[in-house]
């Protein structure tokens, strides 16, 4: 009854808000602490390869390692750093990482240079 009298009470008939009858949102703010990332390693033939970052970190069950989820620019950035250091000097991996915010994507990095440094 809530799913047609709720927003029915609220929207078309100006009614006002209360326990029983609350504005419609549908799926606000799922998803918004979960980032977008995918990382490339640049081969010395110029190709590049995806790059598992589990795999490369050890992570076998990642939801224990607090490495499954990224959500934010900080800790895409700090996870970056990580794999860094797991692929040894001078490798060159490259990240593709956007996250979701209230106004759309926020790009972080499109991959253009090595995040490696």
């Amino acid at each position: 009854m809530f799913i047609l009298a709720g927003p029915t009470w609220i929207q078309l008939l100006g009614g006002y808000l209360t326990p029983l009858a609350r504005s419609w949102r549908m799926y606000k703010l799922v998803g918004i602490a979960n980032c977008e990332v995918r990382y490339e390693r640049s081969l010395p033939d110029g190709r590049t390869e995806p790059v598992d970052r589990m795999a490369v970190l050890g992570a076998d069950r990642p939801r224990n390692h607090g490495m499954y989820r990224l959500a934010n620019a900080q800790t895409v950035r700090q996870h970056s750093q990580a794999l860094c250091k797991a692929l040894g000097p001078g490798a060159d991996l490259r990240l593709h990482a956007r996250c979701p915010s209230l106004e759309g994507w926020t790009v972080i990095d499109e991959g253009h240079a090595s995040v490696c440094r």
